[in-house]
């Protein structure tokens, strides 16, 4: 049988590929970077972030001496210190067939002489090309330029030597189509099967974090789950003015539409629960002492996926994925999780379902309250406070959609992609 590489594991991406292949009979493995996942270092990018079964996919994991950075291809100039030899990456993989990567991994094939049968970018303005940081370093002059200059190149050979790039998001007016058209790449618009849904727990697990969060949960009370990092306040000296619509997650107009519901009446019975992530925690918190708002918020530590997973499935009355208003580009954040549960769900998706249909073939998620500007927060929170159990039985729609067009039914495009018979 034809064997699959899986090269990467941003925000386990590719963790959940390779279980949708493996749940579907063909032979995948995962490689991490060296940066990925390890021990405290980066834990979004650890396949145990995903799953409270690990010792189910454990024989299918390997790790990389190769970490996702420049540093990978043109090792570090300041320690003089040279880049990783591949010869043995190299050889190894003479035992695959078929390979899927993002990150670095385009500038790393261009090393070893090798063709990726698919590269999907995880950023927006694709990772090492035109995303944010990559940005803000080649436009002002620092020791890093150069090299900058150098992935830049490596990476753009590496996209454009690719057997097929996958974009999950961007649409005409999105950021990263502006980039494929820049480059003459060509690009099919499917999105990545990046949330695995075939492992839901109703049963508590044994996670202290989880069960102290849990006993905060009131059903009693309209609870509101917000995941989104915390960034929202513009810096000029970190972010360029013409990107920041593409981080900006607008984290006031959750925070304000929330004051907003908690003053249509004097007993309000209601919820906020915020991430305490992102840089600008601080300013959320001054804003919500402005408004009055400390007995209504509970504010949670960085949570694994799984660990969401169960909330949103369990507890959660109104979901938020993230108010990231980029024309043309679909959410992250917990939208997919969110989706695939059937809860009631706040968004910033920014697609018609004539713009979604036309880029993908496929209707949108029925039943996702899409917000467009800090109205429609103030909007939707209040309806759906008013019309919960309406707005939780036509959110299962949502779950009917993922199940005929997201998770497995996705992964079976990805393999017809690969000229593999699914």
């Amino acid at each position: 049988m034809k064997r699959i590489a899986l090269i990467g594991n941003t925000c386990n991406n590719n963790f959940s590929m390779l279980r949708y292949f493996r749940d579907l009979g063909y032979q995948a493995d995962l490689f991490l970077f060296s940066n990925e996942g390890h021990q405290n270092e980066n834990p979004i990018h650890n396949p145990e972030w995903d799953t409270w079964e690990i010792n189910n996919w454990n024989n299918y994991i390997y790790r990389l001496n190769i970490p996702n950075g420049i540093e990978a291809v043109i090792g570090r100039p300041d320690k003089f210190r040279l880049p990783p030899n591949l010869m043995r990456t190299k050889k190894f993989f003479e035992k695959y067939d078929y390979f899927i990567g993002s990150g670095i991994t385009p500038s790393l094939f261009v090393r070893m002489n090798k063709k990726l049968n698919i590269f999907y970018p995880y950023s927006t303005g694709i990772e090492w090309v035109n995303e944010s940081e990559n940005l803000k370093k080649l436009r002002t002059f620092n020791l890093e330029w150069p090299f900058r200059k150098y992935i830049l190149h490596t990476q753009l050979k590496g996209i454009n030597n690719s057997l097929n790039v996958c974009s999950h998001g961007a649409g005409n007016n999105g950021i990263n189509a502006k980039i494929y058209n820049k480059y003459n790449i060509k690009a099919k618009y499917i999105h990545t099967p990046q949330y695995y849904n075939r492992e839901i727990t109703n049963k508590l697990p044994s996670s202290s974090t989880l069960i102290e969060i849990r006993n905060k949960f009131n059903r009693n009370n309209f609870n509101i789950f917000s995941f989104m990092r915390q960034l929202w306040v513009y810096r000029e000296n970190e972010y360029p003015l013409d990107t920041w619509n593409t981080l900006n997650k607008h984290n006031d107009w959750l925070i304000k539409g929330f004051h907003n519901l908690i003053n249509i009446s004097d007993n309000i019975k209601a919820k906020l629960f915020l991430s305490s992530v992102g840089p600008d925690i601080n300013d959320s918190k001054k804003l919500i002492n402005d408004l009055n708002l400390n007995n209504h918020v509970v504010w949670i530590p960085l949570l694994a996926r799984r660990e969401v997973t169960y909330i949103l499935n369990n507890y959660a009355d109104l979901a938020v994925g993230q108010f990231v208003c980029s024309p043309g580009e679909t959410s992250g954040s917990t939208t997919w999780e969110s989706v695939a549960a059937g809860i009631p769900l706040i968004d910033s998706f920014n697609f018609t379902n004539e713009e979604f249909n036309e880029q993908f073939g496929i209707e949108k998620p029925p039943f996702i309250l899409e917000i467009k500007d800090e109205k429609d927060v103030s909007k939707y929170l209040i309806d759906c406070f008013n019309n919960i159990e309406t707005y939780k039985t036509l959110a299962k729609l949502n779950k009917e959609w993922f199940d005929n067009y997201n998770g497995i039914s996705l992964a079976r495009k990805w393999l017809d992609i690969l000229g593999i018979d699914s």
